[in-house]
Parts: C-alpha cells; sequence; structure tokens
C-alpha cells in the first residue's frame, strides 16, 4: 500500500460521524455484557431452558469484543492525533492529554464511586463477593487500590493471578489501563517517527510483537490465561490494528467510495472472518486466543474498511439505530 504524505491542511474530523464505528462499538459492548451475564452465578441461569442455551451459545464468548472494541479504540485515537497537527512531529501533546483525562477521569471516578458505594451499603454476601469486591487481603489492600489510581490494573491482575476474587464491576478496568497505558506511550511514538511510513512499520511491528508475545506466554507457562488475556503486550495488536485501519482509510478511501463492489468485498470478507472465527473458537482455550484474538481484529479492520465507505452505512436510519453506540 503506497503511503501519500499528509497534505499541509488536515479536515476537520471532529463533527464528522462514522455511524458505522459506532455500531460496531455498540455490538462490541452487547456482546461484553452478555458474557458478563452468562457467568454471573446471582442470575442462576438454567441451561436447560432452550433461552438460555441459545444464550450461552451466542454470549459465551462475547469477551471477544473486547478485541472488537481495541481495534475502533485504536483507528479512533490514530484519527483523533491526525485531525490535531499536520505534522506528526509537532503532535499537540499536552492539549491530546488534557482531552483524554476530561473524557476518561469523570468516568471513572463513577465507576470508583459506585463501587466504593455498593461495598459499604450492599449487605448481601453473595452479591458483593461476585459483583463488587472480595480479596484475601481485604479491601484495605493498598496496591489494589494503587492499580486502579495508576490505570495498571491489569498488570495488578497478571501479578496475583486472581480474578474470581474480583466484582465483576471492578474486572471492567482491566481493558481501560490497557488503553490508558497506550495513549500514554504511543503520540510519542508517532511523534518520534513522525512519517507516515515509518508508523505505518512500527504499527505492523506491533501486531507481530502481539501475536508472538501470546504464543510466548503459552510455551512458557502453559494453561495461564491472565499474560495473555489482561497484560497490555498480549492486546497491543488490535489496537495496532486500528491504527493501521487510519491509514488504509485515508489511502484508499477515494477509490473505495468510487468502487463500492471493492468496499463490499472488504466488508463482506471482514464479517465473514469474524463470524467464522467467534462461532469456532473458545476464548476459554488459551491455544485459540493466541490466534483467534489477531484475527478477529483483522476481520474487524477490514469490515470498517470497507463499510465505511458504503452507502448504506451512511443513511439516516443506520445513523439512528447506531447513536446507543457513540
Amino acid at each position: 500500500m503506497k503511503i501519500r504524505n499528509r497534505p499541509q491542511r488536515i479536515p476537520d474530523y471532529t463533527g464528522n460521524k462514522i455511524p458505522l464505528i459506532d455500531a460496531v462499538r455498540l455490538v462490541s459492548v452487547l456482546f461484553v455484557l452478555g458474557c458478563h451475564i452468562l457467568f454471573a452465578s446471582p442470575f442462576n441461569p438454567d441451561f436447560h431452558d432452550k433461552e438460555w442455551q441459545l444464550f450461552d451459545s451466542v454470549f459465551r464468548d462475547g469477551a471477544y469484543g473486547v478485541t472488537c472494541f481495541f481495534v475502533v479504540s485504536g483507528f479512533l485515537i490514530t484519527r483523533l492525533l491526525a485531525q490535531s497537527s499536520p505534522d506528526w512531529k509537532r503532535l499537540p501533546l499536552k492539549e491530546f492529554y488534557i482531552r483524554r483525562a476530561a473524557r476518561i477521569l469523570p468516568l471513572f471516578a463513577a465507576i470508583l464511586l459506585v463501587g466504593l458505594t455498593a461495598v459499604l451499603v450492599i449487605p448481601t454476601r453473595d452479591f458483593r463477593s461476585i459483583y463488587i469486591y472480595r480479596m484475601t487481603a481485604g479491601p484495605a489492600d493498598p496496591t489494589f487500590w494503587c492499580s486502579m489510581f495508576t490505570f495498571s490494573f491489569n498488570w495488578f491482575l497478571c501479578a496475583t493471578e486472581k480474578t474470581k476474587g474480583f466484582g465483576y464491576h471492578w474486572l471492567v478496568l482491566w481493558s481501560l489501563a490497557v488503553e490508558e497505558q497506550f495513549y500514554l506511550v504511543y503520540p510519542l511514538m508517532l511523534r518520534k517517527l513522525g512519517k507516515p511510513r515509518r508508523i505505518l512499520i512500527a504499527l505492523v511491528s506491533l501486531v507481530c510483537f502481539g501475536f508472538v508475545f501470546r504464543v510466548a506466554v503459552q510455551l512458557a507457562v502453559p494453561g495461564s490465561e491472565y499474560w495473555s488475556s489482561f497484560s497490555t503486550f498480549a492486546n497491543v495488536d488490535q489496537l495496532a490494528i486500528g491504527g493501521i485501519l487510519h491509514f488504509a482509510h485515508e489511502n484508499l478511501r477515494s477509490q473505495l467510495q468510487r468502487n463500492q463492489g471493492q468496499s463490499w468485498l472488504f466488508t463482506t470478507m471482514g464479517a465473514a472472518m469474524v463470524v467464522w472465527t467467534y462461532v469456532q473458537s473458545s476464548h476459554a482455550v488459551q491455544l485459540n486466543r493466541i490466534f483467534d484474538t489477531t484475527t478477529i481484529a483483522i476481520g474487524t479492520g477490514c469490515f470498517l474498511l470497507g463499510g465505511m465507505n458504503l452507502k448504506i452505512f451512511k443513511s439516516d436510519l443506520f445513523d439512528k439505530l447506531s447513536t446507543p453506540g457513540r
């Protein structure tokens, strides 16, 4: 793929909505929520019921929704940085970090407030142990709270190798930690590399690194899901694929808009990769996570690359349907 040098004036993406991005984000969140509901014992699902069997078959591997979400995040953050300056070497880092903090910190504070309130108020032990907080060291464990406030909760999980000791309310913060660590380093990398071709090479290298890291974990610690699921190194390939998607979209957008057949080809191929991998995979099997995570991420990227240029996904009706994902 030929990488064109960016023009001196960058189009303003701020008001340029992409309904398909919102739709993929919405579906990703719904699958993750479905997975959490499925494995939350207070619901006491009766898997002899046909309804629960169907729910189980659809959402059992809903954790792959995080993979799709990471691709979207990598795309959007690269897109945001691209519109902030015509020169990669002059990215306004201070402005970027302030905007990210303003977006993330209020929601993060709300999560902490809800969790702390539930810990102190809700008396039901089963509910608290599964949804809120349960640690051998007790709620006063400083390393737990330190990992929260430093956005390193994913590394805390890897170090302690505990997930059942934490409620799903807290576990949602591992993916936020991965994203925040990536957002901290990523703009610095883009600014240092400076040129699109160098950036693209670095992103491809990160995709390879994420895959190789999961292979190394499988060889070094067979059967351990923590380092291959929650560590930043194990998820960097999905975020990097999102970054590659931005460059592909910028360089192929005019061509794909003119040739709707090519757009449909990318969209169909990407959807087939995601659906087929999701159906035949099992997120609980570490060997599957090694290969299938990257496959689903690539499929998501291909689907978005083609779909963002299809008229059907730009209609007013689709825009309204995708609004919750915004």
